[in-house]
């Protein structure tokens, strides 16, 4: 009797024990959740600042002294006489000019050259009025002088060297008067104009031009070696 109670005992002793390894709590297995894989982040494109290039370098050249003969640049343009004595006194008809010694004053009007590249040259006088007097062993008369027209020419140039050509004075005209009386009226001019180039010739002369002054040297008379200088500036000057 007492081995059926100690089995019976043994028995639900081993029950009891299945029964507490029921209720203890299952170990978990280790859930291991899948990671996305991270996105590589979006690469900054970095942008030098641009680096400032230096202007192209251009060789400048500096400019020359203008001499005489150097280019026709130079001599392109308009130009007036400065002194007009000599001019006006090549104009006047020798039997004015022997009077007696003339002393010029005032001037009026424009009396202009001007030298274009290709080689033309243009003498304009607009109302060009020149005061005088000639003072004789008698009297002093007042003479007044007037140019008005247009003539033209050639000229070129070698060195110092200005040779003008071909010159065409039948639209320049010269009225002079002498103690109010008409002595010339619109009469054409043949020479004088062209520095001593007289109508269908030419001649050379020696010049020297700068940026504002052009000086000319002739020969007015060609038995004589004497030289005449005419000093001239650029217009606008």
């Amino acid at each position: 009797m007492a081995k059926a109670i100690r089995l019976s005992s043994l028995i639900l002793t081993i029950a009891a024990l299945s029964l507490t390894a029921c209720n203890f709590p299952t170990p978990t297995a280790a859930v291991s959740t899948p990671v996305s894989p991270v996105e590589p982040t979006q690469s900054l494109e970095i942008t030098q600042p641009a680096v400032p290039t230096s202007p192209p370098v251009v060789p400048t050249t500096l400019a020359s002294p203008v001499t005489g003969g150097a280019t026709n640049d130079c001599l392109t343009g308009a130009w007036e006489i400065v002194d007009f004595q000599q001019l006006v006194t090549s104009l006047l008809p020798d039997e004015i000019v022997r009077q007696g010694v003339i002393e010029f004053g005032e001037t009026r009007g424009t009396f202009q050259y001007e030298f274009a590249q290709d080689g033309k040259v243009t003498a304009t006088a607009g109302n060009f009025d020149v005061d005088a007097t000639i003072d004789t062993s008698v009297l002093t008369l007042d003479l007044v002088v007037t140019l008005n027209g247009q003539a033209t020419g050639n000229y070129a140039i070698s060195g110092e060297t200005l040779t003008l050509s071909n010159p065409q004075n039948e639209g320049l005209t010269l009225s002079a008067t002498v103690g109010g009386a008409p002595i010339l009226q619109n009469t054409p001019v043949t020479s004088g104009v062209w520095f001593g180039v007289e109508t269908g010739s030419s001649s050379q002369l020696q010049f020297q031009c700068s940026l504002d002054q052009l000086s000319l040297s002739f020969t007015p008379d060609p038995g004589s070696n004497e030289t005449t200088t005419i000093q001239l500036q650029r217009v606008g000057q």
